[in-house]
């Protein structure tokens, strides 16, 4: 019998600043650096260069249209965009059922999550915008995949 890697998302923890956003979305988080760790470059005499890169992301964070993570997440962003220089929040994704783990120190709400309102079950997509991004992939525990 096959097992698979079942992600719960109700228990999935995001977090900026002191609040575990609620009522996340379908597929409620996505992070990707902004660029390699690594890259190869060729030098001017053709030898082979190493350079580093950074470790920024914009991590989009979607909340279901009627979360008060909505309200929470406009006050922190009005409060960033009325501050000198802005204000910066720690940034939590962790799964409580895998050992995968994304932090920042300092984040930042990129922009008011655009809005829409429609028939449909409509969602707010947050920019969280990390320019030092600490992260670990791992795994998650095996479950059975319903069905099989």
């Amino acid at each position: 019998m096959p097992d698979g890697a079942v992600v719960d998302l109700t228990a999935l923890h995001v977090q900026v600043g002191h609040h575990k956003v609620i009522e996340l979305a379908k597929n409620p988080v996505a992070v990707a650096f902004s660029e390699d760790a690594f890259r190869m470059l060729t030098g001017i005499d053709s030898t082979l260069v190493i350079k580093t890169g950074v470790d920024a992301a914009v991590v989009p964070v979607s909340v279901l249209q009627g979360s008060p993570s909505n309200d929470i997440l406009s006050q922190f962003f009005l409060a960033s965009k009325n501050a000198p220089g802005g204000l910066a929040y720690p940034f939590i994704v962790r799964e409580p059922n895998g050992t995968s783990r994304y932090t920042c120190a300092r984040a930042f709400i990129a922009q008011f999550a655009p809005a829409g309102w429609s028939e449909g079950g409509e969602t707010r997509e947050w920019s969280i915008i990390c320019p030092k991004l600490d992260g670990f992939v791992g795994g998650i525990d095996p479950a059975p995949i319903a069905g099989t």
